[in-house]
């Protein structure tokens, strides 16, 4: 399966009221990891900075997705969008995690955002300052 045909494509609706396009929806179920390798073919984690926490953060990699977000953070908002739209994975440029959680009890937006996206089976990755780093990437 090529990763270029994963996306879960929704038609957007027409704003005048009364008038709504049908909702096209393309899925292609793939493992996590399959997309994970692909991104990592264009971006590689051996490229990212030390400090830096790019990767698969929260997921299981064989599990079967459909969709996935594209943010440039992983917020309480994003993780709100990927329920409400059906997707099970967020591709954020930021790390929601940069150092070690000690804790995992709800109290900072970090906590709650993983404790969200465990609980309703959404996967995290990040492609931070690997993805930085190539010809094609975001410097």
């Amino acid at each position: 399966m090529r990763p270029e045909s994963f996306w879960d494509l929704n038609a957007l609706k027409n704003k005048t009221p009364g008038k709504e396009k049908k909702q096209k929806r393309y899925l292609c179920m793939m493992k996590l990891s399959e997309l994970t390798s692909f991104l990592e073919t264009i971006a590689p984690l051996a490229y990212q900075e030390d400090y830096d926490n790019s990767g698969l953060i929260v997921g299981n990699p064989d599990k079967e997705i459909s969709g996935a977000l594209i943010s440039l953070d992983c917020t309480e908002a994003i993780v709100n969008e990927a329920i409400e739209n059906g997707f099970d994975l967020i591709i954020s440029h930021h790390p929601i995690i940069f150092k070690g959680l000690k804790k995992l009890n709800g109290k900072t937006y970090v906590e709650r955002v993983v404790m969200k996206a465990i609980r309703h089976d959404i996967a995290i990755y990040a492609i931070h300052t690997n993805f930085d780093h190539v010809l094609i990437g975001v410097n």
